[in-house]
């Protein structure tokens, strides 16, 4: 019996040649077809088999192996046996390694076109062997697809493929490789594609089972850390993952063999983009005011790569004249974000810092488990530095003055908002000294430099003189902050026009030259002589901030309507800013000059140069829009609406094509709420923005093009609207449930138009048919029709059918039935019916369908009052046993005279019953309230109904009022327990309404009241205080496959009143905004406090165990103690995690007197991850005494935080002093 091997893949190749010579034997010269394989008409290849020891006895002359195919070309027919081409060759134990035994190897040549055959041995003397079945082999698959995923948890390498079913259904595992180049050299062509695929560390992967889905597509997820490196020449270089260049290939197998390896997938890197500082950032320094030695360090959030969001900070801080005493601080970034820091900032504290040294911080962010994946020659771009000095000791003589400060222009001037954006001045508060004018006898007297600021210079700019004059204004409004502080005025572009002339660069008397795009000043001292004999600290002030000298006008912007939320509309407006620096040898482009009515910011007088486009782009910080109607008759007609921040964050790539914008430019979105009075249906506004630092601002942008302020339309309902007539004025309507992309309900009605002789509809011919309210609001809206019947709930699946009496039609005349629409959004007004569906023409019957003797006919006068209910009073409606039964308070109807018998009568109907004939006269009482008449409709057959007015006079009743609740039975006696959040003791109540008059009370409300144990026993209580009310809140509605559950399911805390260490007993009522239930029964009484079950344990079996590490020092060790899991604070029944605990450990000496005196107090708290503390260290113990230490533990901020012993306790004795 001959068995297939799963041999070496020299055997498995698909050619004579190459199995040929792996079996020891010369390539044969013919071709790899054989006399049967040809009959059968196909390709036949070399495959490996074993022979059994008997078979390997016989001598090779006297055994042949034959082969039959398993499909048959004709039912019933019999395949014949071939005779096998066969060669000897010594095998390969595959999972051994070594050669196999007992037995003889031999490579049979079988034809490969059949998709199974059998094989055989056979002996001359007649002698035949079971048959042993043979699949062809597998085709290499095509070479997956490969890439890299990164997300804060780590890097998996996201690995997928498509395989041909057909082809491979033999197939059922399959393998991966992974070529790891250590170097990150891409792969070339040719040979040095080869050469460095030798250079490449290959890693193969376990195989896993392989079953393909319909379309033969398999993927597969690899951590990046089941890489390796070691064991080969690339692992001991050492090098970093981000520096690997990887390419992928697989190969498939059946249990026998495997295919050929695919080819390798597109190389791909592990390599992730380091955290980076948005363009323009900086690191900002400042000292604690108060605090000596202490610096505040705040920076913006740095930049994470797509798909991460977690970055940690490296803050660094060292003296430049001692580098090597640098101080360190890592702050993870939930931390770095928080303790007041400003939004989009972090935020840092340095401490111990000398006084008067200049000290260098460095802030270095990075990926908390990605560190490795990160290039090194990416770590200088993504740190901020910034330099600054410490205030000395000396006296104020001895200090330097303060840097120059830039201030908003006083009101007098226009102020930031109104400054003319052309104007590149600066209006500062600097030191008294550096300002001839003001200067005065005041010694030393220094003077104001200033020097360009370009990242893109490696060295910083050469200093240059500054004038400085006293601000001109009032007094008031030039009011320094400080004594020995002024405020003046700075021309930057006199000083740009005058450090252009004194270049040398060859440029013209009066040639103008712009001012750069950032500067930044610093005061020097003016005599140099005066140096002599002073401090250097002296000399010169610390450089100011870097200030933005103008900034340019953003392109023209656009602004479209967006779905902010459910009923909510905002307009986007998008506009583009600049990213990069413009170039030194840029052309100066020219203002975006716009006439005054048409919007556009005041041209620049003559002799002042031209920015170019996008200057100051990349350092706004704020940025405004401003709008107004479209049409040049509302050119004065403008409204600025208040500036807002400009988020980096949030600035994208503009999409391809955009305005033809380079990849240079970024996109950014501002928003603007539209609402009344501003924005009105159906008018087009146009917008302009444009961006500042809240110095200055850029000159307003174009208008946009004109956006029209609409509400979404609603789509008309599939399939349309289908009317079906039913005689006795009553028709059948069918339709979709429609929706609104506002995500609002939707008022739908239905018209009957009269239809003329022309086709066309009559004039004043429309009559109200029904009008119903869809979408989230659940109950329709009463008008001219009602619902009667409803069936399928799910009107987005099922089209709803309506039936509805229809009056005052005239026979025999045509009419259409229109579906009219409007969603319940007022944001721009009331919202107006547009009509969505509509039927053909018909012709209302002339005979009336007669049921009981009568027609039954159904109208309505919209002349009459409708009902309005009133809500009852809480005193009344607790204090009157009228109000214990079922009744509504409505209000007198408007016209008519007040009297025991007025001409209408009230009639009413139980919801859902609304039918001609299930009207009837409502039992009424006149009620003064206030002085104000009204109505006590009682008692009434139902819990929740309608009301309507009937005329008898005139035989017709108006139209029906909302739905009113009659009556509700109070709930039950609710079940109040005390339950821990992470943060807080809350109390949860709860109670289940079951009730058929539950289901009308969309709303409940709960009242607690303080109460103290009774005197004397018993286990009664008393109250201690008197009832809170708190505020209404709607009933939690649980629906399943069978029925909806209504239930009362609230929590309090500290912030509704509740007092800790109180006890407190509620009590619950239901109803809506008008009726309410009695109160409950009030509920056991439950204590405000941390429950019992939430304390923690020190379990069992754990003690305080004393380790000795010195004579005088002990190491105390516990086990954790245990504590259940917190709830959600609005969800007692979702688990949290477990609440923080704070830890103090007492050590106090045994006195011989007895009694004890405290030695010392440890106090321990939870670390950060949540993981609690094991041990303490206790030192200055004193030798040969004896020592007591206790455990307790507390809340951190839960209850009272009152310390509770833990039990575990340890008494021991120091050893003696030698």
């Amino acid at each position: 019996l001959p068995s297939q091997l799963r041999g070496p893949t020299t055997f498995a190749a698909a050619s004579a040649a190459s199995a040929a010579a792996a079996a020891g034997a010369e390539p044969s010269a013919e071709p790899t077809t054989v006399e049967a394989a040809q009959e059968e008409g196909g390709a036949a290849a070399w495959f490996p088999f074993w022979l059994p020891a008997d078979a390997a006895r016989w001598p090779e002359a006297s055994v042949f192996c034959e082969w039959q195919p398993t499909a048959f070309a004709a039912p019933g027919a019999e395949a014949r046996w071939h005779l096998a081409q066969t060669q000897r060759a010594p095998m390969q134990n595959v999972d051994q390694h070594g050669p196999l035994q007992g037995g003889v190897g031999v490579c049979l040549l079988l034809p490969v076109s059949h998709e199974q055959v059998l094989v055989r041995c056979r002996h001359i003397a007649g002698l035949v062997g079971a048959p042993a079945a043979l699949r062809p082999a597998l085709a290499a698959p095509p070479a997956p697809s490969a890439s890299a995923r990164v997300a804060d948890d780590g890097v998996q390498l996201l690995l997928a493929g498509r395989l041909d079913v057909a082809a491979c259904r033999q197939a059922d595992r399959c393998q991966l490789a992974v070529s790891i180049l250590p170097q990150g050299e891409p792969a070339g062509g040719g040979g040095e594609a080869a050469a460095c695929e030798e250079a490449a560390v290959v890693q193969e992967f376990d195989a896993w089972s392989l079953s393909l889905p319909a379309g033969g597509e398999w993927q597969r997820r690899i951590p990046a850390e089941e890489l390796s490196l070691n064991g080969n020449s690339a692992g001991e270089t050492g090098v970093a993952p981000s520096k690997w260049l990887l390419r992928v290939r697989a190969r498939l197998g059946d249990g026998l063999r495997w295919s050929p390896w695919s080819d390798l997938s597109a190389p791909f890197s592990l390599a992730v983009a380091p955290p980076r500082p948005p363009p323009g950032a900086s690191l900002v320094v400042r000292e604690v005011r108060g605090r000596f030695g202490v610096a505040e360090v705040s920076w913006p959030h740095f930049v994470a790569a797509p798909g991460l969001g977690q970055v940690d900070y490296l803050v660094g801080v060292a003296p430049t004249a001692c580098p090597d005493d640098a101080l360190e601080q890592f702050l993870p970034g939930a931390l770095a974000g928080a303790d007041g820091a400003e939004e989009g900032h972090c935020r840092a504290t340095l401490q111990r810092l000398q006084p008067g040294l200049e000290y260098v911080v460095s802030v270095v962010a990075s990926y908390p488990k990605l560190g490795r994946y990160c290039g090194e020659e990416d770590s200088g771009s993504s740190a901020l530095c910034a330099s600054f000095t410490t205030s000395g000791i000396d006296a104020a003589e001895f200090e330097p003055p303060p840097p120059p400060t830039q201030l908003v222009p006083p009101k007098s001037h226009g102020g930031a908002d109104r400054r003319a954006p052309w104007g590149w001045d600066f209006w500062l508060e600097v030191d008294r000294r550096a300002v001839p004018e003001l200067r005065g006898g005041t010694l030393p007297a220094y003077k104001a430099e200033w020097r360009p600021v370009d990242e893109r210079t490696t060295s910083p700019s050469a200093w240059s003189p500054a004038k400085l004059a006293p601000a001109p204004g009032p007094a008031a409004e030039l009011a320094a902050s400080a004594p020995g502080l002024a405020v003046c005025r700075l021309d930057m572009l006199a000083q740009a026009q005058s450090a252009g002339r004194t270049s040398g660069s060859g440029e013209g008397e009066g040639e103008m030259r712009a001012p750069p795009e950032r500067v930044e000043l610093r005061l020097e001292m003016a005599d140099a002589g005066a140096k002599v004999g002073t401090t250097p600290r002296l000399w010169r002030s610390c450089a100011s901030t870097q200030w933005v000298t103008g900034f340019a006008a953003t392109p023209k912007p656009r602004a479209e309507l967006r779905m902010a939320a459910a009923g909510k509309l905002q307009v986007a407006v998008r506009f583009a800013l600049s990213s990069s620096a413009p170039g030194a040898g840029q052309a100066l482009a020219e203002w975006q000059r716009v006439e005054l009515a048409g919007g556009g910011g005041m041209p620049p007088p003559p002799g002042h140069p031209d920015v170019p486009d996008g200057y100051g782009h990349r350092f706004a910080q704020r940025l405004q829009l401003r709008h107004r109607l479209a049409g040049d008759q509302h050119a004065g007609a403008v409204r600025e609406l208040v500036s807002s921040p400009l988020v980096r964050e949030t600035l994208l790539q503009p999409r391809e094509g955009e305005d033809g914008l380079s990849c240079d430019w970024l996109m950014a979105t501002a928003h603007v709420d539209v609402s009344q009075p501003r924005f009105k249906e159906g008018e087009k506004h146009i917008f302009a923005v444009r961006i500042g630092d809240g110095f200055r601002w850029s000159a307003w942008s174009v208008f946009s093009k004109p956006l029209q302020v609409t509400l979404p339309p609603i789509e008309p309902p599939i399939g349309g609207l289908e009317v079906a007539l039913q005689g006795a004025g009553r028709v059948s309507c069918r339709w979709r449930r429609m929706q609104s992309a506002l995500g609002v309900p939707v008022e739908c009605g239905i018209w009957a138009v009269e239809v003329g002789p022309d086709d066309k509809d009559v004039r004043d011919g429309r009559q109200l048919v029904l009008l119903q309210t869809e979408g989230p609001c659940s109950e329709g809206c009463g008008g001219a029709g009602e619902a009667d019947e409803a069936d399928g709930a799910d009107g987005a699946s099922e089209p709803r059918c309506v039936v509805a009496t229809v009056g005052s039609l005239e026979p025999q005349r045509r009419y259409r039935f229109a579906l009219l629409a409007r969603p319940m959004c007022f944001m721009l007004g009331p919202p107006t019916f547009s009509e969505v569906a509509s039927t053909e023409p018909v012709v209302w019957p002339g005979d009336t369908l007669a049921v009981g003797g009568s027609a039954i006919v159904a109208l309505e006068s919209w002349d009459l009052p409708v009902p309005s209910p009133l809500p009852v009073p809480d005193a009344l409606e607790s204090g009157s046993v009228r109000w214990r039964g079922r009744a509504v308070l409505l209000a007198w109807p408007k016209g008519v005279v007040v009297s025991e018998d007025p001409p209408l009568e009230l009639q009413a109907c139980a919801s859902g019953h609304q039918t001609p004939e299930c009207w009837a006269a409502a039992p009424w009482s006149l009620l003064r309230l206030q002085e104000r008449p009204c109505i006590v409709a009682g008692p009434l057959p139902f819990f929740q109904g309608r009301f309507r007015w009937y005329s008898r006079d005139r035989r017709i009743a108006g139209p029906r009022g909302d739905a009113c609740l009659a009556y509700a039975d109070p709930p039950p006696e609710p079940y109040a327990y005390a339950f821990c959040s992470t943060i807080a003791v809350r109390v949860h109540v709860w109670a289940s309404l079951g009730h058929e008059s539950h289901r009308c009370t969309p709303y409940c409300q709960v009242r607690f009241q303080r109460v103290d144990d009774a005197s004397g026993g018993g286990g009664g209580v008393v109250p201690a205080g008197d009832w809170v009310v708190c505020a209404e809140a709607e009933v939690e509605c649980l629906r399943d496959a069978s029925e909806a559950r209504f239930q009362v399911s609230l929590t309090f805390g500290e912030e509704d009143g509740l007092e800790l260490k109180g006890k407190y007993v509620f009590s619950a009522r239901v109803g809506d905004r008008c009726r309410r239930s009695q109160w409950s029964y009030n509920s056991p009484p439950v204590t405000f406090d941390v429950p019992e079950s939430m304390l923690p344990q020190a379990g069992a079996g754990n003690e305080l165990q004393v380790e000795a590490l010195a004579t005088s020092s002990v190491r105390f060790w516990w086990r954790e103690l245990s504590l259940p899991r917190a709830a959600e604070a609005r969800r007692p029944e979702a688990a949290s995690r477990a609440p923080a605990l704070e830890y103090r450990m007492d050590v106090s000496r045994c006195l011989d007197s007895g009694g004890i005196e405290r030695h010392a107090t440890i106090l321990l708290e939870d670390n950060e991850n949540g993981s609690r503390p094991f041990d303490a260290t206790v030192h200055g113990l004193l030798p040969g005494c004896r020592y007591f230490a206790a455990l307790a533990c507390r809340f951190a901020r839960l209850g009272g935080r009152e310390w509770r012993k833990t039990g575990l306790t340890a008494a021991f004795e120091t050893p003696r002093a030698p």
